[in-house]
């Protein structure tokens, strides 16, 4: 190390991150939601494990995101689908106006 420089012993520099929870009550502990958010995933991993071709895996994905983020928002997938799909595939509506938050959002204010 040169003469005059300083250096912050290693694990210093990540001390305030990992104890950000101490300083912020509102911050939990650990990250059970996350865990359990993925966990119905986790589980159907194996089931899943062949879905066909890669574009396959691709839309898999993206749907099993779209019926995670109903879910999220307290939303019937399949209603949520059902009701945004036909829009979305004439190309009458902005994507953005019909996520699954957005859509819950208008459902319930009217």
């Amino acid at each position: 190390m040169a003469r005059g420089t300083t250096r912050t012993p290693h694990g210093l520099d990540e001390r305030l991150p990992l104890t950000r929870f101490v300083l912020d009550g509102r911050l939990p502990l650990d990250n059970n939601a996350a865990e359990r958010q993925q966990r119905p995933i986790a589980l159907g991993r194996k089931n899943w494990l062949f879905v066909a071709s890669e574009d396959g895996g691709t839309w898999a994905a993206d749907l099993l995101t779209v019926f995670q983020t109903c879910r999220l928002q307290h939303l019937d997938a399949i209603e949520y689908l059902t009701r945004t799909m036909p829009a979305l595939i004439a190309g009458d509506v902005d994507p953005m106006t019909i996520t699954p938050m957005a859509y819950a959002q208008t459902s319930r204010a009217g």
